[in-house]
C-alpha cells in the first residue's frame, strides 16, 4: 500500500499496531492470552491500539505514562499498522469523533495500569485500577462514553484486548502498511 497520507487518519479513529517479528517479552505475552481467549490468530498478532488525534496524532497508552504522540509514523517507524473507523454508524461524525478522542486525551500523564494487565492475562485473581488504563480498555472507554457499542459480547473495557479491534465486525480498515 502507499505511504500513509496525513488526510486518512481522522480524530477518533483507531490505530492497531501488529507485533514486530521478533517481539519483546511483553508483546509475546500478549499474543499468546489473545489466542487463548479466542481471538484469531492474525488479529491477536495486534498487540497494542490507540486513538487517533487526527493527521499523525495520537494517545499512547503504554508504559510508563499515557502521553500524546505528535507524530505515530515516526515513533511507530518500522511498525506494521492498521488504521480502522467504527463501520456504517450514522453518529459517527465529527463532533462525535471529537469526543472520542478528546475523551482518550484527557487520560494522558496517568500511569499504566499494570494490575489491569495482570487481570487481564490472570483473569479474577487480580483486579485492575479504576483511575489507570492500559490501551484497549481505554479505547473502548472513549468510545463506549459516546456510543453502546458492543465489541464481541465485551461487557467490561478492562476485558477488552487488542485483537478484538480486529476482530470486531464494528470497524474497518481504512488504510493498513508499514510506516
Amino acid at each position: 500500500m502507499d505511504k500513509l497520507n496525513p488526510d486518512i487518519p481522522k480524530m477518533g479513529y483507531i490505530a492497531c499496531y501488529r507485533n514486530p517479528d521478533k517481539p519483546d517479552f511483553f508483546g509475546r505475552g500478549i499474543y499468546a492470552v489473545q489466542l487463548k481467549k479466542g481471538i484469531s490468530p492474525e488479529s491477536a498478532r495486534y498487540t497494542h491500539v490507540e486513538i487517533l488525534g487526527g493527521g499523525y496524532n495520537s494517545i499512547r497508552v503504554a508504559p510508563p505514562t499515557t502521553q500524546p504522540i505528535d507524530d505515530f509514523t515516526k515513533f511507530y517507524k518500522g511498525r506494521y499498522v492498521c488504521i480502522r473507523k467504527l463501520k456504517d454508524t450514522p453518529d459517527y461524525d465529527l463532533k462525535l469523533r471529537y469526543k472520542i478522542a478528546f475523551w482518550s486525551a484527557t487520560k494522558c500523564n496517568l500511569k499504566y495500569d499494570w494490575f489491569g494487565i495482570a487481570h487481564f492475562i490472570l483473569g479474577k485473581l487480580c483486579t485492575g485500577s479504576k483511575t489507570k488504563m492500559f490501551c484497549s480498555e481505554n479505547t473502548l472507554w472513549a468510545f463506549r462514553k459516546e456510543l453502546p457499542i458492543t465489541i464481541r459480547n465485551i461487557d467490561k473495557p478492562e476485558d477488552c484486548m487488542p485483537g478484538h479491534f480486529m476482530d470486531s465486525p464494528e470497524f474497518e480498515t481504512v488504510w493498513e502498511g508499514i510506516l
